[in-house]
């Protein structure tokens, strides 16, 4: 299969197809609890959205993809990364637009935050799959990886990595998780500590 590197400004003429992760080694990362910072993360205007679930809501989640990596396109450039859009199905996901968009929209501004931590070069990919009833989408990055044993703890309010330069709250992906179960969904991730990780959610299908 082949791959699709794209700067962010390229997202409407780029044709989808399938690639595969690439990861580079970095030094150790601890999780850190920071409960208080005076600079909000760039993902707090979407989490507007809330957890509350609207009954009948359906999102294309082509359209939902495209329209988040163009809105997150200023923190990627700033982070130096480049992003490889995977395959992306064409199914329709049953919540709506707004809620869609702000889950993944914390996953990739996640990973635009600390894939900085990895050796360069930096790289962010966003993919999909349909798993039965269930549509998945994966936020690949290339950065420093967390610990073994943290992949819950990272979803818990508060929680960040340890010695980022990024200011953040440590809520974005607590909110993900609890948008998803409020569709029982879930979230989850698979990290090689020290060459990437990759942050995932799955939601009801519609189509």
């Amino acid at each position: 299969s082949g791959e699709a590197n794209l700067a962010p400004s390229a997202l409407s003429q780029i044709e989808i197809e399938e690639v595969h992760h690439v990861a580079h080694p970095q030094p150790v990362n601890e999780i850190a609890d920071d409960p208080t910072n005076d600079q909000a993360e760039g993902d707090l205007p979407q989490r507007a959205a809330g957890a509350e679930t609207v009954p009948g809501a359906r999102a294309m989640l082509p359209d939902v993809v495209r329209d988040v990596l163009a809105d997150a396109a200023p923190q990627i450039e700033a982070a130096t990364a480049e992003l490889v859009l995977g395959t992306i199905p064409h199914v329709e996901v049953a919540c709506a637009r707004g809620t869609l968009a702000s889950m993944l929209g914390n996953l990739v501004n996640n990973a635009a935050k600390y894939v900085t931590g990895g050796t360069p070069p930096h790289r962010i990919q966003v993919r999909g799959c349909v798993k039965g009833a269930r549509v998945r989408v994966e936020v690949c990055d290339n950065g420093p990886g967390i610990p073994a044993g943290s992949e819950e703890v990272v979803f818990e309010p508060f929680r960040r990595l340890r010695n980022l330069r990024e200011p953040g709250l440590g809520i974005g992906l607590a909110t993900a998780k609890r948008i998803a179960e409020a569709y029982e969904g879930r979230v989850g991730v698979t990290s090689n500590h020290g060459r990437g990780s990759t942050f995932w959610f799955e939601l009801p299908s519609a189509s």
